[in-house]
């Protein structure tokens, strides 16, 4: 049973926590037993959402800077369910089939991850309580055979809202796009809107839990002319983050305030590949 402990707050940058944490765990969990075995480490990798996943590009990235060559010391075998929460099941199972050494996820795939526990290693990246979701005995000492991060930085919510409104001052109307299946959703929810209240802002909540979802709810978004939008961070909004930047520029539907401060309204919409 692994015993790494959980990371905990905002600190860590995105591509340590999904990259280089669960690849240095995966790969030393595994790399004794692919030896053993006289082969490469086989890591799964379970998404829920479809390709291109930002976490999966990130998991390479962290695996080659750790001196780790796919194809030689590792194989990915990634399994994508393209938003449909019904075929998680099978795809762990067909992940199962595969022999794989460890088992690496993020997000709400991780829950269709504990059946397999007995059987071999889970990684995780989390947004939510891993002990309350029943994934970890404790943050030091997780057991269950599942380690991984998780991200608790609810301050971050309340703050992305005063920032916005320093950005666009005169918006009263903000809408806030947002997966119900990210773990922290409903409580990064409820601080977002405590802020929102607090400088006098109005946030509509608008959800999507799939990339098919994304024109509908784009569709409201426009037709309610909100003065601004916030993106809760999620496997799903940041593998769509340019669909998401493109649809939030100026000449779709929403207005910057007026100079000094247009530049930094401008530099805002910048997707990012972090």
């Amino acid at each position: 049973m692994m015993r790494v402990g959980l990371g905990q707050g905002g600190a860590v940058s995105r591509r340590a926590v999904l990259a280089l944490v669960p690849g240095l765990v995966a790969l030393r969990a595994s790399t004794a037993w692919a030896q053993r075995a006289g082969g490469p480490a086989r890591i799964g990798w379970l998404s829920y959402i479809s390709q291109p996943d930002v976490g999966l590009t990130n998991l390479r990235e962290g695996l080659g800077e750790l001196g780790y060559v796919e194809g030689k010391s590792y194989v990915l075998i990634p399994r994508f369910a393209d938003g449909d929460f019904t075929r998680l099941p099978r795809l762990v199972d067909e992940l199962m089939a595969e022999r794989i050494d460890v088992l690496v996820s993020r997000g709400p795939s991780v829950d269709y991850t504990k059946p397999v526990t007995a059987r071999v290693p889970v990684v995780f990246a989390y947004s939510g309580d891993p002990v309350a979701a029943g994934f970890a005995d404790s943050l030091a000492k997780p057991g269950r055979n599942m380690t991984g991060i998780t991200f608790m930085a609810l301050e971050l919510s309340a703050k992305r809202v005063e920032v916005l409104k320093e950005l666009v001052p005169q918006a009263t109307q903000i809408a806030l796009l947002s997966n119900p299946e990210h773990a922290g959703e409903l409580a990064e929810y409820k601080v977002t809107e405590d802020g929102a209240r607090r400088i006098g802002a109005t946030i509509t909540r608008y959800l999507a839990r799939s990339p098919r979802e994304l024109p509908t709810v784009f569709d409201e978004i426009r037709a309610a002319r909100p003065g601004a939008m916030l993106v809760f961070p999620d496997s799903l909004t940041l593998a769509r983050r340019q669909e998401i930047v493109d649809f939030a520029a100026p000449s779709s539907w929403t207005r910057c305030s007026r100079a000094p401060r247009r530049a930094r309204c401008r530099s805002s919409r910048s997707a990012g590949s972090r």
